[in-house]
C-alpha cells in the first residue's frame, strides 16, 4: 500500500467541508503523483492534520472533501523557544531541526550579540521563509501540527509577552551552574516550557539577569559549548525526551 501524501492548507477546516487546492500542490497531485478522483490525501492545516479525498479536478485546482481528523498519538509538553537570531542560514536549520524535535513555537529575538538587523520588509520575508521551512519539516517528521513562527521582536519584548506564563522557564546558558535538566523537570513537571537560547556568542550578562529576574532557572546543556544551531534543537528534544521518561 502506497504512502498517503500530505499537503498544507493555511486555514481551519471541519469534517464534511469541501476545500480547494491550487498552485504547486495542485500540480503535484495531478501531474506528478497522478492521483485520481476518490483517492485519499492528508491535509495539514493550522488546526491539525485531516484525512481527505479528492472530489474533482478543474482546470487549475482540485476540490477535496475533509473526511476525518488524525489524532496525535504522541504525548509531550508544549515547548516554546525564544531564539536569538544568528547569522546567515543558521536560523533555517534551527527551525527545521527544532520542528522535527517537537517544538511548539519559535520566537525570533534580536539579542545583544545578534549581528543581523533586518528591515521591516526583510523581517516579513524572513518570517514567510521560516514558516515554509516549518511546514516542510512538519510534513517530513509526520507531526500533526505546525509550530508557530512568531514575529521578530527585541529580546525584551519577547520576554514581556511571557510575563503571565505559568509553565517551566529555562535559560540554557554556557555560564550557568551545571544544574541537571532531569532534576529540574522532575521538580517542575509542567505541560509547557519556555526555553531561551542565545545567538552566536551567547547571551549577555544583562540578558541573563533579565531572565533570572523573570523567574527562569539557569541550566547547562553539558560540559561542551554547542553552536546555537545545535543547542536549540538539542534542548527541545532533550526536554521532550526527559519529560516523557519521567
Amino acid at each position: 500500500m502506497s504512502e498517503i501524501r500530505t499537503f498544507y492548507l493555511d486555514k481551519k477546516v471541519n469534517v464534511g467541508d469541501t476545500v480547494q487546492i491550487n498552485g504547486s500542490d495542485y500540480h503535484h497531485i495531478r501531474n506528478v503523483l497522478r492521483l485520481k478522483e476518490g483517492e485519499s490525501i492528508l491535509l495539514l492545516t493550522c488546526d491539525g492534520k485531516h484525512q481527505a479525498k479528492i472530489v474533482t479536478f478543474r482546470s487549475d485546482l482540485v476540490m477535496v472533501q475533509i473526511t476525518g481528523t488524525e489524532e496525535s498519538k504522541m504525548k509531550f509538553p508544549l515547548i516554546h523557544l525564544i531564539q536569538g537570531i544568528p547569522k546567515g542560514w543558521k536560523m533555517d536549520e534551527i527551525i527545521e531541526k527544532s520542528t522535527e524535535m517537537g517544538v511548539s513555537a519559535i520566537y525570533p529575538a534580536y539579542m545583544t550579540r545578534s549581528i543581523p538587523k533586518f528591515s521591516a520588509e526583510e523581517e516579513q520575508n524572513k518570517r514567510k521563509r521560516w514558516e515554509k521551512i516549518a511546514i516542510s519539516a512538519t510534513k517530513q517528521s509526520r507531526r500533526n501540527n505546525v509550530p508557530i513562527i512568531g514575529q521578530i521582536l527585541s529580546f525584551e519584548k519577547q520576554l514581556n509577552n511571557f510575563e503571565e506564563f505559568l509553565g517551566g522557564k529555562i535559560l540554557f546558558w554556557e555560564l550557568s551552574s551545571n544544574q541537571s535538566l532531569l532534576k529540574f523537570i522532575q521538580n517542575n513537571k509542567k505541560n509547557e516550557y519556555l526555553i531561551v537560547i542565545g545567538p552566536e556568542g551567547g547571551i549577555s550578562h544583562d540578558e541573563a539577569d533579565k531572565c533570572i529576574n523573570s523567574g527562569f532557572s539557569q541550566l547547562s546543556l553539558g560540559d561542551t559549548i554547542l553552536r546555537t544551531e545545535t543547542a536549540s534543537p538539542y534542548a527541545v528534544g532533550l526536554t521532550r525526551y526527559l519529560w516523557q521518561s519521567i
